[in-house]
């Protein structure tokens, strides 16, 4: 890969990873997420883990490191794709079931002009 291309990897992923998960980690919740917010600050936490495997991917390769660095460099993004995985799977278990059937609940259509059954 030639150190262009690497630049312009490196500079999308601080714009597109690093921002939002910086902003996440101060409290910003997306819009996306805004009705069931949870942890938010994992998910940027998760986001500055998978930032950290692209540094560990591309920094070794535009300092023209020796190949055992570029190695190294790329076990680090394992680990690190590894731990915002992790991450993430502990945002959706302590955020819960989103649906009633994943609630284990059955949704029933009401008639026209009648509520639902287990609306408020």
């Amino acid at each position: 890969m030639s150190s262009t291309t690497s630049w312009i990897l490196l500079g999308a992923c601080t714009v597109l990873l690093l921002t939002p998960s910086l902003a996440m980690m101060a409290g910003w919740i997306p819009g996306m997420i805004r009705h069931r917010p949870g942890p938010v600050r994992l998910l940027g936490a998760a986001g500055i883990a998978l930032y950290g495997a692209a540094l560990c991917e591309f920094v070794p390769r535009l300092a023209d490191a020796d190949e055992d660095m570029i190695t190294a460099g790329e076990y680090g993004a394992v680990a690190m794709c590894a731990m915002t995985a992790v991450m993430g799977a502990a945002y959706d278990m302590l955020l819960g079931p989103s649906s009633p059937l994943e609630r284990g609940q059955a949704v029933r259509r009401a008639a026209p002009g009648k509520p639902a059954e287990g609306t408020n």
